[in-house]
């Protein structure tokens, strides 16, 4: 009897132990809220930010970087309760399937996101009723970097539009001088990752065009282009490519000649802006000219940009941004997401000197920025977003892809072929397209 005795209390001792480790586990995985997202530059500068928000709530916070965030999320084991994406479109896919919750009753009455309408369709479900994401940066890749020590002019000349920068650019060319720094190389077979650069070659010609698009044809063509209802052949299309070809055709308006722009990096025209052995001036990257020229390498005192000049869109940006999205209903997932899009989320990372950190609130304090530049490129988005002129990179917003997938890859041709055979390239990236979407 007494042995029997010993045995049940074995077994109840042995199914308390297992019921214990196993709710220690399930709290433990509980005891913190996990944000999934990719690896990128500044990611320290982020990880103080949620340090801040673990000190003011309570709630540990860890940031799980994944190689494809996409792909996580889809096929991983996904212990993430928020995600980090760059992609509004994969948010979108990823709330229509059910494994984003609508953060709707989360978000601010006053917020700047429920103000901007386009803004607000990339990271809403299509009926507009379930919101899935909230942008918390923003890219801009609307903006034309000089070095003012090597043509002290550009620094005090205001451009109304693009016609006014070639015909600037044809006063200082010569056989000598070379203005623009231009190339478009990148990894033809590089898997596509979120920050990324080099996804494919030409992803840099689409930014140019659709600067061109957007500040030469207004709002609502370049979105009726974004989602595919604008032919490549259409005559708008058409000329806005031809002013790409007025700058990269011309013999002495780029350093090198068409075979160096085709064949250098994206990068090498940064680096060829910095360096004062050659005669360029101007280079046309956008933001990213900051991810292969950083303020710890090199001296910025003569290096500051130009916004895209636009006669109707004075305002615009063209460019993509950062977005959160939550995953998991708990608690404290809901409280650490609350403070992640708050306004005043990003001050630590905003006042650091070499910060990269441009927020997507128009509430956000400029006076933070300790950097000049940066506290310009705030500004910039800012006022383009509260005069709803700010649009999402074209290429990225294409439907199935074709952004990516044809685009990118068919505007190296679009260079490397001489005006006169612009249609055939046209015509054969709309064949492509009607072929990939079906119709």
């Amino acid at each position: 009897m007494v042995v029997f005795k010993n045995k049940l209390l074995k077994i109840f001792l042995s199914i308390f132990v297992l019921l214990g480790v196993s709710f220690y586990i399930v709290s433990s995985s509980k005891s913190k809220v996990v944000i999934v997202g990719p690896n990128f530059v500044q990611q320290a500068y982020f990880e103080e930010e949620l340090n801040l928000i673990t000190e003011k709530t309570g709630v540990k916070i860890e940031y799980f970087a994944v190689n494809d965030v996409e792909y996580y999320l889809s096929y991983g084991d996904n212990k993430a309760d928020i995600v980090l994406l760059s992609d509004s479109e994969s948010l979108k896919e990823f709330g229509n399937s059910g494994k984003l919750i609508d953060i709707s009753n989360l978000i601010e009455k006053e917020s700047y996101l429920l103000e901007n309408q386009y803004l607000l369709s990339q990271v809403s479900s299509n009926d507009g009723k379930e919101i899935y994401g909230y942008w918390f940066r923003m890219f801009n890749n609307s903006m034309i970097w000089f070095n003012n020590k090597k043509n002290s002019e550009i620094s005090s000349k205001e451009f109304k539009n693009f016609d006014e920068f070639l015909a600037f650019t044809s006063s200082y060319a010569s056989e000598t001088v070379n203005p623009w720094c231009l190339s478009i190389h990148s990894g033809e077979n590089q898997n596509l990752l979120e920050y990324e650069i080099g996804e494919s070659s030409g992803w840099i010609v689409s930014n140019w065009l659709e600067n061109l698009i957007l500040s030469e044809h207004g709002q609502q063509f370049y979105d009726l282009y974004s989602d595919n209802e604008i032919s490549f052949s259409n005559n708008k299309v058409l000329l806005s490519m031809l002013d790409i070809k007025k700058l990269t055709d011309h013999d002495n308006f780029v350093y090198g000649n068409k075979e160096y722009i085709l064949k250098n990096t994206v990068s090498q025209s940064a680096v060829n802006l910095m360096d004062e052995n050659n005669s360029c001036f101007l280079s046309w990257i956008g933001f990213d000219f900051l991810r292969y020229i950083t303020f710890e390498d090199y001296n910025f005192e003569n290096i500051n940009y130009k916004k895209f000049p636009s006669e109707i869109n004075p305002e615009m940006v063209v460019g993509f941004g950062d977005i959160f999205g939550l995953l998991n209903n708990n608690a404290k997932s809901k409280i650490v997401f609350q403070n992640l899009i708050d306004e005043n989320f990003g001050k630590i990372w905003a006042s650091k000197e070499d910060t990269l950190f441009v927020s997507a609130n128009s509430n956000f304090d400029e006076n933070i920025y300790k950097n000049d530049l940066l506290k310009s490129m705030f500004l910039d988005v800012k006022y383009s977003i509260l005069n709803n002129q700010f649009r999402i990179d074209a290429s990225m917003l294409m439907k199935n892809g074709v952004g990516k997938k044809i685009i990118w890859t068919s505007l190296r041709e679009f260079i490397h072929v001489n005006s006169e055979s612009i249609l055939d390239v046209t015509e054969e990236i709309d064949r492509r397209i009607k072929n990939e979407l079906g119709s």
